[in-house]
């Protein structure tokens, strides 16, 4: 949960200006607030006069002209035409009917549109007012069959091309099923291993590629047999601490590199939860160099620290490897709030992250509760960033207000004062109603909302180098990914039964996510 949190605050805080499917263009809002108005055709105008650096999910919308004989409409270029399209097409006077046409150039050959909801992202939302939209899921197809050699631990991933998208998938009975977009997709296979002894057994989960690849256009039945997995060779050891800190008696060992030295991807390799009772560990895992992560707590898991070991581990063969804990300093302080104001029912947490390590590797990680204004943890020595959470008590609802203080140097005992503007206090409504590629409603299905920017807060920053290269890892990111918003907005909510949503929240511009729920998995984005 501590990787999911960290990677969701940072996913909230930066703007990734990704196209939409095409099921989520609204042709002709080149401003992004979700009609198309006057302010469109004067945003397009703007856009073709360079006044505004379009995004290319506003490059996609305001593209909407000319129009070529079998409906196919832009010519991948933001122009005085497109404007005067737009204009014409808020008055009535427009040529293209129905609006938008057959299928914008944008696109780029999205490939077929399946009957199987997908995950979809709007980015960005605007909701400056109260909103009512609805949201129309892109489309997939499902992804089934058998796998010989499975046990009932056994799971299969399948992953893209260009290593963005992973579907993972739970093997029950000898069988899997999930939904995946067009494409094709290399299958990995991933089983967990039990190692005997100790009160509290530790795990391995090894994931190796199948070398299959499975082409889908349409729904696909493609049965599979388990590949040869690698040997397992046992590693054990003692686990120290410095000075009075108790050993760690939880850990994780991580592989970062594959038997022959070479950097693993996004999906193969090995991990391991370890439990360690009385200072020594034992673990099954196959060839490969490994960092291990000590966890620990205070007192009443009043705070918690992730820190990794000295040492890597390097397998060959069955390996003994004693690994250290490095010392953990003091920090604390008072959280305050600008001008003598209050926070909002909820709990608060003060959180310090690595800005230092990046890759699979998790690396350094701190946190702790604000109680009675005052907050104490303790962490390894280094750089990390200082961020502010204040979790909302929201009753159908999660949500949480993230703000990013700057650069903390830790380097020894540290009493550090932290004071965080006010939250905005005012709200909008965002309703509407989630449906399917066909248009019926989505009767399970979750959906969350991240800001990228609040009306009256002073909206971006540059990231860090560090963030960028972890959350851009595997990929080229976007220039405007390199702006982070400070003060930050999250809300998760489960659809109602009819597939409708209501939020309120502050006035802004949103990252929404919608997952359904279609009765199996379905894809996941790394990215």
């Amino acid at each position: 949960m501590r990787s999911f949190q960290s990677w969701l605050a940072l996913a909230a805080a930066l703007f990734i200006s990704a196209v939409p499917a095409q099921s989520q263009v609204l042709y002709g809002d080149a401003n992004l607030d979700g009609t198309v108005n006057v302010g469109d055709a004067t945003t397009a105008l703007q856009i073709s006069v360079n006044l505004i650096q379009a995004s290319p999910a506003q490059v996609c919308a305001a593209d909407v002209s000319p129009v070529a004989a079998n409906g196919i409409f832009g010519d991948k270029t933001v122009n005085v035409s497109d404007a005067i399209s737009i204009l014409q097409k808020i008055v009535g006077n427009t040529t293209v009917d129905p609006w938008p046409g057959a299928r914008s150039i944008c696109e780029l050959e999205p490939g077929p549109i399946g009957g199987v909801p997908l995950p979809t992202i709007i980015n960005p939302l605007a909701v400056h007012a109260d909103t009512n939209r609805e949201i129309k899921l892109s489309g997939g197809f499902k992804l089934q069959g058998t796998i010989t050699g499975a046990g009932q631990n056994d799971s299969l991933f399948f992953v893209d091309e260009a290593q963005q998208i992973t579907a993972s998938t739970k093997i029950e009975n000898g069988s899997y099923i999930t939904g995946v977009p067009a494409g094709n997709y290399t299958a990995y296979f991933s089983r967990m291993a039990t190692s005997s002894g100790g009160i509290i057994p530790s795990t391995s989960v090894v994931t190796v590629p199948t070398g299959i690849t499975v082409s889908v256009t349409a729904d696909t039945t493609r049965d599979l047999a388990t590949p040869a997995m690698p040997p397992l060779f046992t590693v054990s050891g003692t686990v120290t601490a410095p000075g009075d800190q108790e050993p760690p008696i939880f850990f994780s060992i991580q592989q970062v590199r594959d038997a022959n030295g070479q950097p693993l991807n996004q999906v193969s390799g090995s991990s391991s939860s370890v439990f360690s009772m009385d200072g020594t560990y034992s673990v099954q895992l196959p060839a490969g160099v490994y960092r291990a992560n000590f966890n620990a707590t205070g007192e009443e898991n009043d705070w918690f620290a992730s820190v990794p070991a000295l040492e890597t581990i390097t397998v060959t063969g069955n390996t003994t490897q004693n690994l250290s804990a490095p010392p953990l300093v003091n920090l604390s302080g008072t959280v305050t709030v600008t001008g003598g104001g209050t926070l909002p029912p909820g709990t608060s947490q003060v959180i310090l992250s690595d800005t230092t390590t990046t890759g699979s590797f998790t690396g350094k990680y701190a946190s702790t509760q604000v109680k009675g204004g005052q907050y104490a943890l303790q962490a390894a020595t280094g750089n990390y960033g200082l961020s502010f959470s204040h979790s909302l008590g929201t009753t159908g609802q999660e949500g949480s207000w993230s703000y990013r203080i700057g650069e903390l140097n830790l380097q020894a005992d540290t009493v550090h004062p932290i004071q965080v503007p006010p939250f905005p206090s005012a709200r909008v409504k965002l309703a509407g109603k989630v449906v399917g590629p066909d248009g019926a409603p989505i009767t399970k299905g979750s959906i969350s909302i991240s800001s990228i920017s609040l009306d009256g807060v002073s909206q971006m920053q540059t990231a860090s180098p560090q963030d960028l290269q972890a959350f851009c890892e595997g990929g080229a990111c976007p220039d405007r990914s390199k702006l982070v918003a400070p003060l930050t907005f999250f809300l998760f909510a489960a659809l109602a039964a009819d597939g409708s949503f209501n939020l309120s929240v502050p006035p802004g511009e949103y990252h929404v996510t919608v997952f359904p729920d279609p009765g199996f998995p379905v894809t996941n984005k790394f990215q």
